[in-house]
């Protein structure tokens, strides 16, 4: 017997409307999880930023978002100064 295969309708097949029905709500729908997703990201954004000044940025006002100067060793100088592996190790266990 032999088998019937459909072709995808065409996109200007006359039945097939464009926009599809419910597209304008799903524009705006991804519009707004995208901009909450942005605002959310915001404080992780400053935290990562305020772990880059210096202590004299990080209470200066108006406060700035990014740092003047950026100081990697601010990760260096916190991991000697305290126990950190030990933290990692507790975490892990």
């Amino acid at each position: 017997m032999p088998s019937e295969t459909t072709a995808a309708p065409a996109r200007d097949e006359p039945g097939r409307r464009w926009p599809p029905p419910g597209f304008p709500a799903r524009v705006v729908t991804v519009v707004l999880l995208v901009a909450l997703a942005a605002v959310s990201m915001l404080p992780f954004a400053w935290q990562l930023g305020s772990s880059l000044k210096d202590l004299t940025e990080i209470i200066a006002y108006p406060p700035r978002f990014l740092p003047s100067q950026w100081r990697w060793e601010n990760y260096a100088e916190v991991w000697n100064s305290v126990p950190f592996a030990r933290f990692t190790l507790n975490t892990l266990i």
